[in-house]
């Protein structure tokens, strides 16, 4: 039996439902380390010695409840990285995906993500309409900012060292008196005011550098003597930083201090939710690296700006700035944009790593397709019913010849037959003869036909044990009956599909093709699809992959 008790939280947390009563606990050894480690396919329980906190209660980890006894049961099943309950901080292991691996692959599709909105889009990217903005808004923003800041490179200090020893300057003229003797040339249309008054005259010595100027050459002529103007005008020229795209780079990096404090606020330690909180100690790493730069003096010269110049080739082509331009576009195209923002609270806060691979499989899809087949046009598509209590969003890419990629592809379900109509006539069913449903990835192509890929990340289920065929250890090994049941669901119940296959993150491959079947993805099946280092496939599997939708869009055979 393990425990944990730690003492100023009053919290106990053990793999036994069994804890020592209130009068034993002096006799426990309290934690003192940073952080305790526990497996995310096993099952804990958690007491409170006092109250439970409000917060607690929506903890979506709590799998069962004995409000009576302030104990709990609790299972972090696919999730990884650290997490909070209250002060005490909690290591996930997972050993389907280590944390390192996991915070690669979020940083792959978030670029991968970026770059899908660029895709279509100019540098603000203006064209997008969200018809409410998501829950999950300030989770998009964090990750935004963390990606493009602390874990891309050129990170938050490379931009800003680019930026102080290749600054954006301006050459200023500007005009001023002063006199004869602080000059060595004049401009002559300015002098010419100061002819007017004969006050202003005097004599230049011989030797004067301005006696040989063609001015003092036609006065000499007139006036028989070296008269010159006392005062003149001389031109004074200098740098400035005062630049419009550096007034941008002011007003972008003290918003984006604005802005972590309020994600601080929303979803850093002083929220009180159940987070990573390496999430407070990023935010506050930003925020002291931009004031840090800010504080370079030569920002005190710099004016307020009035408009953003998104024309302007340094924001869009200096290293440095355009930086920090594309960040702001996506920033902006967070606030309009759908695709994402929904499920974002899952993959920060408790790291959920379902989620995460079903992001990462569509975008692998996507570059697959586009190794051949050019973008074309992209949309969103927006459920509009009222009662639904969840959005429910479809994202349709085309491509050339015909080709559509479509994530989280909706069929809808048809009305049903009366049995005691006799009359078949004149039914038609929709795009799935029963009731909806919703798959991952759908392909098509020009003649209609569907390919369907679901990802399958599945790790322990508490009432049933493993699910999905995994070591001891909890790694995923194998595909599951169930999973080859759904995709033979998906093939007889959506119209023209020719073939669906899950993906999942294991090692086995199976292709079962049906019955008459002219080509290797008529049928159903189950393709690995394994993360490596640096948020990548296995380049085996990605291989396979490539195999099956080359062998799709060929389509002698149907």
């Amino acid at each position: 039996m393990s425990l944990f008790y730690f003492k100023k939280e009053e919290v106990l947390i053990s793999d036994e439902p069994s804890f020592p009563d209130d009068s034993e606990l002096d006799s426990l050894s309290p934690v003192t380390d940073e952080y305790i480690t526990l497996d995310e396919w096993k099952t804990y329980y958690i007491k409170f010695i006092r109250e439970v906190p409000d917060t607690f209660n929506h903890a979506s980890f709590i799998t069962k409840r004995f409000d009576r006894l302030r104990i709990f049961e609790i299972n972090f099943k696919n999730y990884v990285g650290l997490t909070r309950i209250g002060n005490v901080h909690i290591k996930i292991k997972n050993n389907k995906i280590g944390e390192e691996l996991y915070d690669s692959i979020l940083k792959f599709i978030t670029c991968k993500y970026a770059n899908l909105v660029f895709s279509f889009n100019k540098s603000v990217g203006l064209g997008y309409k969200k018809d409410k903005i998501g829950k999950d808004i300030a989770f998009l923003q964090y990750i935004f900012l963390k990606t493009f800041l602390l874990d891309q490179s050129p990170n938050i200090d490379e931009i800003f060292n680019i930026i102080h020893s290749m600054t954006h300057k301006k050459l200023i003229s500007e005009y001023e008196r002063c006199m004869i003797n602080e000059v060595d040339d004049t401009d002559i249309i300015g002098s010419l005011q100061f002819l007017l008054s004969p006050d202003n005259l005097t004599i230049l010595p011989s030797e004067h550098p301005l006696a040989l100027t063609i001015l003092a050459k036609n006065l000499n002529l007139r006036n028989l003597q070296r008269y010159y103007p006392k005062e003149a005008r001389r031109t004074k020229k200098y740098y400035s930083f005062d630049t419009n795209e550096n007034r941008f780079i002011l007003f972008f990096l003290k918003n984006i201090i604005r802005l972590l404090t309020e994600l601080e606020n929303a979803i850093g330690n002083k929220s009180g939710t159940y987070l990573n909180p390496d999430i407070s100690s990023n935010i506050e790493k930003m925020r002291k690296k931009i004031a840090y730069f800010l504080s370079n003096p030569m920002w005190n010269e710099v004016g307020v700006m009035k408009y953003i110049p998104i024309q302007s080739t340094i924001l869009q082509k200096r290293d440095g700035y355009r930086q920090l331009f594309r960040l702001y576009s996506l920033m902006q195209l967070s606030l309009r944009y759908q695709f994402f923002t929904e499920n974002f609270r899952n993959i920060i806060e408790i790291k959920d790593i379902a989620t995460l691979y079903e992001y990462w499989c569509f975008f692998l899809v996507k570059d697959v397709i586009e190794e051949k087949y050019r973008p074309l046009k992209f949309n969103n598509i927006v459920s509009t019913d009222a009662t639904e209590e969840k959005l429910i969003e479809c994202l349709h890419i085309t491509y050339e010849h015909n080709i559509d990629l479509y994530y989280n592809y909706t069929a809808s379900g048809s009305q049903g037959f009366d049995l005691h109509n006799p009359e078949l006539n004149g039914y038609e069913a929709s795009d799935s003869y029963s009731h909806n449903f919703r798959s991952d990835i759908v392909i098509t192509r020009h003649d209609g036909k569907k390919l369907v890929l679901d990802a399958k990340y599945k790790g322990r289920n508490n009432s049933n044990g493993f699910y999905g065929n995994e070591d001891d250890n909890g790694t995923i090994q194998r595909y599951k009956k169930e999973d080859l049941d759904k995709m033979h669901t998906y093939r007889d119940a959506l119209k023209d599909v020719s073939g669906a296959f899950a993906l999942y993150p294991g090692h086995d491959y199976i292709n079962y093709p049906s019955h008459g079947a002219k080509k290797k993805f008529h049928g159903v099946g189950a393709l690995p699809l394994r993360p490596v280092s640096n948020g990548k496939p296995n380049q085996d599997h990605i291989g396979t992959l490539k195999y099956l939708l080359s062998d799709f869009f060929i389509n002698n055979g149907g």
